[in-house]
């Protein structure tokens, strides 16, 4: 219920948020340290900047932003705490290379405080076919998934796999029952497919969702 209430917010109803307002005001302070003032989830807090910035509207966090979460990477705030934002490329194309070809694909670039590890990583277009044709409010159309080609995935995380035989690219959840390990599609009347197929390849685990407050567990 509460992502719900999240999703329905407009552009002024999140700027309208004392939290918000107390972050421009305060640039100084952190996430964490604003949540804990306003009594909010630092999660809720981190939805709505990405909806901000996503939505084209990071000017309206120019002062908060401007004190070192893009010029200067290692920031700390007064807590010691350091609030970076990292890009990664949304492409269509795997894997991701410098090659001309992976970069005229390019659509744009994906912002977040999520650091993931080596230079592999980079956001996917959700479309239709990319949720195997059906509507899915964790995976809106329009919006982008974060793509982690170096994490290990494991049973109930969301995974971009690729069909080799027409590179076609959709997102699964892998499910290991017994023995077996299942790719469920988002599409309930689809069949589940072999984790093993040799058609299909996994190329990453979904780390985040664009537009919504999805994000993976961390694993430990």
């Amino acid at each position: 219920m509460m992502n719900m209430t999240i999703a329905r917010l407009t552009t002024e109803e999140i700027l309208a948020q004392p939290a918000i307002q107390h972050m421009n005001n305060n640039p100084g302070l952190s996430q964490r340290e604003v949540a804990e003032m306003f009594g909010v989830g630092q999660s809720k807090i981190s939805f709505w900047i990405r909806r901000l910035r996503d939505d084209g509207h990071a000017d309206k966090l120019a002062p908060w932003l401007a004190v070192g979460r893009v010029k200067a990477p290692n920031h700390a705030t007064r807590s010691g705490k350091t609030e970076v934002i990292h890009t990664y490329p949304v492409t269509a194309t795997y894997p991701v290379t410098a090659t001309a070809s992976a970069q005229a694909d390019r659509q744009g670039t994906y912002h977040t405080d999520i650091k993931l590890q080596g230079s592999q990583a980079f956001a996917t277009p959700i479309t239709s076919a990319t949720t195997d044709g059906t509507a899915n409010p964790q995976f809106p159309d329009g919006s982008n998934a974060l793509v982690n080609p170096a994490a290990t995935p494991t049973s109930g995380d969301f995974v971009l796999t690729i069909d080799q035989r027409d590179n076609a690219t959709a997102i699964k959840r892998l499910q290991r029952n017994g023995e077996k390990t299942l790719l469920m599609s988002l599409n309930p009347a689809l069949d589940p497919i072999p984790a093993e197929s040799p058609a299909i390849r996994i190329v990453g685990v979904v780390e985040e969702v664009q537009h919504t407050p999805y994000r993976r567990t961390p694993r430990r």
